[in-house]
């Protein structure tokens, strides 16, 4: 007798939840882009392409960190000072723009104790 097998945690994906976390571990906390991550798994005899791992990152925050997020975000505004730097960048490939438009990345700190630190894109 076999158990079922369980639900993917990406209907259509043979993405494990194992191998999402190693990767949003690798892409987040160890800022590993996407490309190096890509390296690592074929070196390692896995042939999956950073578009993949990109998809899977966007579908993995609207899927169960996008709650995480907001309640963030309500706790870096619920402080009477937080800091803030924005800083104009040129994105190459953005639907719908031309190249020559800038695009803004926001950063947002809390100031005290805790260390919340949040960024935001903005076209």
């Amino acid at each position: 007798m076999r158990a079922p097998q369980p639900e993917p945690p990406i209907p259509g994906s043979f993405a494990t939840p194992s191998l999402l976390a190693w990767i949003v571990n690798g892409k987040y906390v160890m800022s590993l882009p996407l490309y190096r991550i890509e390296t690592d798994l074929k070196a390692c005899g896995a042939t999956i392409s950073r578009q993949d791992m990109a998809n899977w990152m966007m579908n993995v925050h609207a899927r169960w960190l996008a709650k995480v997020h907001e309640r963030m975000k309500v706790e870096l505004l619920s402080h009477v000072r937080i800091h803030a730097d924005e800083t104009t960048v040129q994105v190459l490939k953005e639907p719908n723009r031309e190249a020559k438009k800038k695009s803004r990345m926001c950063v947002f700190r809390q100031v005290g104790v805790s260390c919340l630190v949040m960024y935001f894109f903005r076209v």
